[in-house]
């Protein structure tokens, strides 16, 4: 699977790239894990990805509401899993009618992403 990290949060690529051993690269074909959705460079990221697309929001990325908005109503991102890694995140998400599911990622096993 590869990463993609929002460039607002580059500073946990590398952790996140050791930590689960993610492929090198970004084909727009091949399964994704899309850690954050900062803003609408991001956003336009994940529109155009065709492969497997799962988002996860684990900050202040699911503070933005137009963000929530446009990830919930564009027909683009119909598909996409969400997670949220907390509490609080997992209340925005809900409160943004975005289905989700909650992981505490820190703590989690490489498995959960196959």
């Amino acid at each position: 699977m590869q990463l993609f990290v929002s460039p607002e949060i580059e500073m946990f690529e590398n952790i996140l790239r050791k930590k689960y051993n993610f492929d090198n690269g970004l084909n727009i074909n091949k399964p994704t894990l899309f850690w954050g959705i900062y803003g609408f460079s991001d956003l336009n990221i994940l529109r155009k990805h065709t492969g497997k697309r799962i988002v996860v929001l684990n900050g202040t990325d699911s503070t933005h509401k137009k963000i929530l908005r446009l990830l919930r109503i564009l027909p683009c991102t119909k598909g996409v899993i969400y997670v949220a890694g907390s509490d609080w995140v997992e209340d925005d998400l809900k409160e943004a009618f975005i289905e989700h599911t909650k992981i505490k990622l820190l703590m989690s096993d490489l498995k959960i992403w196959q």
